[in-house]
């Protein structure tokens, strides 16, 4: 993998010839509001406000991105796990995603980031807000 960028928020991890990539945040809680303006674009706007002080440091897995002919090789799923890795090596408490069920996929998506850990908390089972707690950390 080629790291395009990893500052103190932004990172961004490119597979070897282009056939992939994953951007997210890695957010302290000075820059919680980055979070929020992710999620209120994502329409979570109200998510936010009730889980706001539940972790200090907060990660969001903003895309997963797979060249159509390298789809199905297993590349998304060692996106993930990096940015995962990522995560954890950052202390980060909370990963959330929005699972882009509206892409065309030949798999459940929802089904495949809980098999990663991450938790429906929403009652929807389209674009549904996720999350991934660490496992070092409890829940207020």
């Amino acid at each position: 993998m080629n790291l395009l960028k990893r500052d103190k928020i932004f990172v961004i991890e490119e597979l070897e010839n282009s056939t992939g990539a994953v951007e997210g945040l890695m957010c302290e809680p000075s820059e919680h509001h980055r979070v929020a303006n992710y999620l209120e674009e994502q329409g979570y706007a109200d998510i936010w406000e009730r889980v706001a002080g539940q972790h200090n440091r907060i990660a969001v897995l903003k895309n997963v991105w797979i060249e159509e002919d390298s789809k199905g090789l297993g590349l998304g799923g060692e996106l993930v796990e990096w940015f995962m890795m990522e995560a954890e090596n950052r202390r980060m408490e909370a990963v959330y995603l929005v699972a882009d069920t509206l892409t065309d996929n030949s798999f459940n998506l929802i089904q495949w980031y809980e098999s990663r850990g991450f938790v429906n908390i929403t009652d929807k089972t389209e674009c549904p807000l996720m999350k991934w707690t660490s496992p070092y950390v409890t829940d207020l």
